[in-house]
């Protein structure tokens, strides 16, 4: 699986601090290479949405064919609203 960003997910990371976003990158490279990670997909959400958790940091991804899209990257108080 390879990841491709958003560019609202891309803002979103910009916006961390530094060892923030490199947490989440290194999270998000091993979760495409090897599949393992804490991942849960959400209910009443369209088009079908996964989250990733990395730390306090969710990632909200869709899977499409061989592809990641990143939509964003969410502080998990603010994830599920």
């Amino acid at each position: 699986m390879t990841p491709k960003l958003t560019k609202k997910a891309i803002r979103d990371l910009a916006r961390l601090a530094k060892v923030d976003s490199a947490t989440i990158l290194d999270g998000i490279e091993r979760f495409c290479a090897t599949g393992v990670g804490d991942v849960v997909k959400l209910h009443d959400v369209t088009p079908a949405t996964w989250r990733l958790r990395i730390g306090k940091w969710r990632v909200l991804y869709r899977p499409e064919a061989e592809l990641m899209l990143i939509v964003a990257v969410v502080d998990r108080r603010d994830a599920y609203r």
